[in-house]
């Protein structure tokens, strides 16, 4: 047996015996390193993948920055391919996509800790803002979800048509926003406040209720309504019918 077949069946085994450690008890017994080694697999058929996991996190230096990278700064890691980089960014554009999917449509939302709640979810492994929508019956339960817009790091603008749109499509009585601040910082800015009155008033004829608007910040989020940012008889949880 040559050098190189003894090479691969080395290699063979071992990705083998990571698979049904993986089966057997999940992802929570793997390092970071040992998870990036595990994805790279379905990339890579034939090369130590734990070396180029290692350069992942020398490179970003965590398992989440790897992730958070775009295709072309993953690509400048030595050994890492278009196969690898498409796959790593995957990762994260799959994860929100499930998120964002209606297994939670229903959902009864009556106060603002149970809508920052419900809405924190929308923006895990975000870089840039963006702002998320919620349609509500006159009960307050969840009719659907809808990504409005996607904006810079550090801003993002309403876009009040299609919010619109979706509201009298979904024939929601109450809506619920969401933003993301990606400065630690959850704490509404003026422009925030201001455009969320706009907002507010400009559905006003439609017959639909703007009932807060959330602002997210890693873990935390403050409800503009709550805080004293929706200063008008519309925005509330009080239940009107079902």
């Amino acid at each position: 047996m040559g050098e190189k077949e003894r090479e691969g069946n080395v290699h063979a085994g071992h990705r083998q015996r990571q698979k049904m450690k993986y089966l057997e008890y999940g992802l929570e017994n793997f390092t970071d390193v040992e998870a990036l080694e595990l994805l790279l697999y379905y990339a890579i058929p034939r090369q130590d993948t734990n070396v180029l996991a290692h350069r992942l996190m020398d490179r970003f230096g965590s398992y989440r920055a790897v992730l958070d990278a775009d295709s072309r700064e993953l690509m400048d890691v030595p050994g890492i391919k278009e196969n690898s980089a498409v796959l790593l960014t995957l990762v994260r554009a799959m994860n929100r996509r499930y998120t964002s999917q209606g297994r939670f449509i229903g959902t009864q939302l009556t106060n603002a800790e149970q809508a920052g709640a419900y809405l924190r979810q929308f923006f895990d492994w975000e870089t840039v803002e963006k702002v998320v929508m919620l349609s509500l019956n006159g009960a307050q339960h969840v009719l659907a979800n809808h990504e409005l817009a996607e904006g810079t790091p550090d801003q993002v603008q309403l876009p009040i048509r299609t919010l619109a749109d979706f509201a009298l499509r979904d024939k929601a009585v109450g809506v619920i926003l969401a933003h993301n601040h990606l400065d630690h910082n959850a704490l509404p800015s003026n422009a925030d406040i201001i455009s969320t009155r706009l907002l507010s008033q400009a559905l006003q004829p439609l017959g639909i209720r703007l009932l807060d608007h959330i602002v997210i910040a890693d873990t935390d989020f403050v409800s503009i309504l709550e805080s004293g940012g929706l200063d008008y008889t519309g925005g509330c949880y009080e239940s009107r019918g079902k």
